[in-house]
């Protein structure tokens, strides 16, 4: 499995935490990637999130995914958890 570049690693973590937010394509942007041919952006994404050119970014991102999902999943338990209390005592 390769390493990843800082890029990626960026272009991952950008995209994951603005998920819904923002396209791949400017998450490539503000990743630090640059073209100078009009398609060239979109080309980046595409190949960036492409499981048999760039396997490991795309497990990284799977990894990354579930890590915002879990982090969400819990603080909206402690918020149920916190609204059942404040109700049971009612």
């Amino acid at each position: 499995t390769s390493e990843l570049t800082l890029k990626q690693k960026a272009f991952v973590d950008i995209y994951v935490s603005n998920w819904g937010e923002i396209t791949k394509v400017e998450a490539a942007r503000r990743a630090g990637y640059k073209s100078n041919k009009p398609e060239g952006p979109t080309e980046i994404a595409s190949r960036l999130t492409d499981p048999n050119k760039n396997p490991h970014v795309v497990r990284y991102m799977e990894m990354k995914y579930n890590q915002e999902l879990k982090k969400h999943e819990c603080e909206l338990f402690k918020k149920e958890k916190v609204i059942s209390i404040i109700f049971s005592h009612h």
